[in-house]
């Protein structure tokens, strides 16, 4: 299932408070952790929430840790401002998809940028209990991160579901929100015809499935008696 909505009636709120409807986000990127294993071409990237990496941590943060020993009020500031963002995406998912789940949540945000394109696949790694995911398809300045209003020329790199035979266009001055059965149906981007000014921010809610595990895990108690075990916050990692 998708949608196009132009910007003209997509409304988001001014993070500042005034209620003056905006229609521009920024995408801040200074703390990202690359991945390149799931990408062919361009960046992906994640930030949030994660598994834990060493026997104590019970659940860690996607990061660039050299970004955040280098600027980390910053990142600091950017954390903070996390739960605004979160309110932000969680409305527009909601809204769109309206799925119930006991443990439905996202941990993290995976990003997708400068002419990214992968190889199909489906995404093992995410939870049967909730088995939506959510894409959200966005024109943007690579300047600014802000969103392309005017000139916008990124051609091709469509959206692909393989097995049913179903490609999804893109197009300027629009956002394209997409909920797919992302571990049950081959998908895979296409390559884009690259624009020395702009580029298709793509932005991804999906369930992984050792994170939702342990996050039950942790409200049932089984970490309870377990008082050596953290979870890696924003205070462990200003202080790793």
């Amino acid at each position: 299932m998708k949608i196009w909505r132009p910007w003209d009636r997509f409304r988001i709120q001014d993070v500042n408070g005034s209620g003056r409807p905006k229609y521009t986000m920024r995408i801040l990127v200074n703390f990202r952790n690359g991945s390149k294993t799931r990408t062919c071409g361009g960046i992906m990237w994640a930030i949030g929430w994660r598994k834990g990496y060493n026997s104590l941590e019970i659940l860690g943060q996607y990061r660039c840790q050299k970004a955040v020993n280098k600027h980390p009020k910053g990142y600091k500031e950017l954390m903070s401002d996390s739960a605004k963002a979160g309110e932000i995406l969680w409305d527009i998912f909601h809204g769109f998809g309206n799925v119930a789940s006991p443990f439905g949540f996202a941990s993290n945000l995976a990003c997708s940028s400068h002419g990214f394109y992968n190889f199909p696949h489906k995404d093992k790694g995410d939870s049967t209990d909730l088995p939506l995911a959510f894409a959200m398809v966005l024109p943007i300045s690579k300047k600014t991160g802000l969103i392309a209003s005017d000139g916008y020329n990124v051609k091709n790199g469509q959206f692909i579901f393989c097995d049913i035979k179903v490609a999804i266009n893109f197009s300027p001055n629009t956002a394209c929100l997409i909920i797919s059965k992302a571990q049950e149906y081959v998908h895979c981007t296409l390559k884009p015809i690259k624009s020395k000014c702009f580029t298709k921010l793509g932005i991804a809610l999906q369930v992984a499935t050792r994170t939702s595990n342990t996050c039950k895990n942790y409200l049932e108690g089984v970490y309870d008696d377990k008082t050596d075990m953290y979870f890696g916050g924003v205070d462990d990692i200003l202080d790793y």
